[in-house]
């Protein structure tokens, strides 16, 4: 029987880029970075390496194109290898080997969406918005990083990880600064789906 359910996922196009850096055979690792991995920790030289620097963006434009599509647990690491887009060293080029590993592991994992797959605690049309935000864990500049999730029909639609764009003093501040932006996007959806007329009841449910 029909479900009506759509899924999607980049196995090819990961297997691709695994291939390219010669890690389609490696071993693969259970998280995209080593728990209390700081790449603000790692020196910088005064003149880049062209090449590494190219190479580096190279393989960061493609993460990007994987997190921002289908792979939504690799958003904060990704999020912190944007960062040195122009300043990375070969030490920054074994942390993308180490996203490589982790993306060996999970390439086949697939986004699915299907009203069928609603549990008991939810209700079609129901919008769920889990969001949280660190304080000052970026010490390379004190900033804050903040991530939000938001789950129609009991799945991930729309997700974002990054650092807030000023320095936060307190916790206070760095948890409602962010609020905003998950509120921006469900007024988005709101539209699309009235304008649509896929959705006639709509609820915001902040999870933190």
């Amino acid at each position: 029987m029909t479900t009506g359910a759509i899924g999607c996922d980049q196995e090819d196009y990961i297997d691709r880029l695994l291939r390219k850096y010669g890690l389609d055979q490696c071993n693969a690792i259970k998280l995209p970075m080593k728990p209390g991995t700081d790449l603000a920790l790692l020196p910088l030289p005064a003149k880049p390496n062209k090449l590494c620097v190219m190479a580096y963006s190279a393989s960061i434009g493609k993460f990007l194109f994987i997190a921002i599509n289908t792979a939504p647990q690799i958003s904060y690491a990704v999020s912190c290898l944007t960062r040195y887009m122009v300043v990375s060293t070969a030490a920054h080029l074994e942390v993308v080997k180490q996203v490589l590993r982790y993306w060996r592991g999970v390439k086949g994992d697939m986004s699915r969406w299907c009203a069928r797959d609603l549990s008991s605690t939810h209700t079609v049309g129901q919008v769920l918005g889990y969001t949280d935000a660190s304080f000052a864990d970026d010490s390379a500049n004190r900033k804050s990083t903040l991530a939000y999730f938001l789950f129609v029909n009991n799945a991930l639609f729309a997700w974002r990880s990054c650092l807030e764009s000023i320095v936060a003093t307190s916790t206070t501040e760095a948890e409602f600064r962010h609020s905003p932006c998950v509120q921006q996007r469900f007024c988005i959806l709101v539209n699309c789906a009235w304008n649509s007329g896929s959705l006639s009841c709509m609820q915001l449910r902040d999870r933190r």
